[in-house]
């Protein structure tokens, strides 16, 4: 008998703060662009980044989820926890780090797609305030390149 298929989501909390700022652009073009999240100091968040997991349930292994919970607490959130996205990023090798809620989930997702994780991985959720959140489907790049993820 097939194993059932079962999705889960985890939610990660990321305090931290960024500038929105675009190195392409003159001082006078960010802050008509960006305006107040152009400011010296930026602004903080208290960002929620939602992990929806899709894997085939296993009595064997019934907390599997908590080694994915783990990986993805040591690869984004205890880096960025506190800090600035914008360093934090430069130093990933982002060569223009604006940190919008678009980029962030997109680097985010990125990083996941090259981990030891990517085939359980199903969809992303940025949550940035009570108003705005970012989704990310894992889904349409797997069968992009014909891998739907699980054997």
């Amino acid at each position: 008998m097939a194993k059932p298929i079962l999705y889960k989501t985890h939610t990660f909390e990321i305090p931290c703060h960024h500038r929105l700022v675009s190195n392409t652009l003159s001082h006078e073009q960010n802050q008509q662009v960006f305006s107040k999240c152009y400011g010296n100091y930026g602004h903080g968040h208290n960002y929620k980044l939602k992990i929806t997991f899709r894997y085939p349930y296993s009595q064997e292994e019934p907390l599997a989820d908590q080694k994915w919970t783990a990986i993805i607490e040591e690869m984004l959130v205890a880096p960025c926890s506190y800090q600035s996205l914008n360093v934090v990023f430069a130093n990933w090798g982002i060569k223009n780090p604006i940190t919008t809620g678009e980029q962030i989930l997109e680097v985010f997702a990125q990083k996941l797609e090259q981990s030891s994780i990517q085939k359980v991985l199903f969809e992303a959720e940025l949550v940035e305030t009570r108003k705005n959140s970012f989704y990310y489907s894992f889904q349409k790049t797997r069968r992009a390149h014909g891998n739907l993820g699980l054997s």
